[in-house]
């Protein structure tokens, strides 16, 4: 967690022993992450704070539960029927930690939706990275569980289980990998599509690869709010960029607008598809 402080992307775990039965499919995510991290642009930073407390990546050094002032996102279409979203999906992988900071920080302590997020990052680390994503964003965040769920709450899927939401709470699913992934953003997407419909906003934010795009574009066609990060600030635009193309987005826009754009989402609503 300190070194996704420091402004580190992505966090891997080692393969370790050779005699240990997943050896090789640890040592094949090695050699993915570090050839999709070859392609990331070096940013150096000097002069940042090393207390903790005091930084986290993206937040230019704000502590707990200060927000991100940004210029505001462009303006809504006009609309006539409104309607009440009920739940907030987040997917992200390379670059995700520090996206996922940004966007938290920008919402209130009494957000009205629960927010179910699946980020790719090795099972050992999740509980530790929900813990600090705890630490350094306004709402509280747990692991999520086979349990009721509460607005203004986070939750993160745990290690190797999909998540899915449902209007009475969440369920953990044991089942194959969708898109080299479990968790997939995929199956949350696509379990807010069939439980939520227009009445969901979903969120793809940067990552290789193509999970979560066909999850958000079957979002898209129940009517619910989609949004993909921007090439303009995705660390790697593969995830956003594939659901771009799928016509599975219903805007795209860089991460320093989404968080406002939320907010607007849920205090005026938008005319349902």
């Amino acid at each position: 967690m300190r070194a996704l402080q420091a402004g580190a992307l992505a966090v891997v775990e080692k393969p370790g022993s050779m005699a240990r039965a997943d050896y090789q499919t640890v040592a094949r995510h090695l050699c993915t992450q570090l050839t999709i991290m070859s392609q990331v642009k070096v940013i150096r930073q000097r002069g940042r704070p090393r207390n903790g407390d005091e930084e986290s990546p993206g937040n230019g050094g704000r502590g707990k539960g200060a927000a991100v002032t940004t210029p505001p996102p462009p303006p809504l279409p006009p609309s006539t029927a409104k309607r009440q979203f009920r739940a907030l999906g987040i997917a992200a992988s390379t670059g995700g930690p520090a996206a996922l900071v940004k966007l938290l920080r920008g919402l209130p302590t009494n957000f009205p939706l629960p927010v179910f997020v699946v980020q790719h990052i090795g099972a050992p680390f999740v509980a530790g990275f929900a813990s600090w994503l705890g630490s350094v964003t306004p709402l509280p965040v747990a692991l999520a569980s086979d349990a009721p769920h509460r607005p203004g709450h986070v939750y993160v899927a745990p290690g190797e289980l999909h998540l899915t939401a449902e209007p009475g709470g969440m369920r953990l699913v044991h089942g194959d990998p969708v898109c080299g992934q479990r968790p997939s953003g995929d199956v949350l997407f696509s379990s807010l599509a069939s439980a939520f419909g227009a009445a969901a906003i979903g969120v793809l934010l940067t990552g290789m690869g193509e999970d979560g795009a066909r999850g958000l574009t079957a979002m898209h066609r129940a009517g619910a709010y989609t949004i993909a990060e921007h090439a303009s600030t995705a660390v790697i635009h593969s995830m956003p960029g594939t659901a771009v193309r799928l016509g599975g987005v219903t805007e795209e826009l860089p991460i320093d607008k989404v968080a406002a754009r939320l907010l607007e989402l849920v205090s005026t609503g938008v005319e349902p598809s």
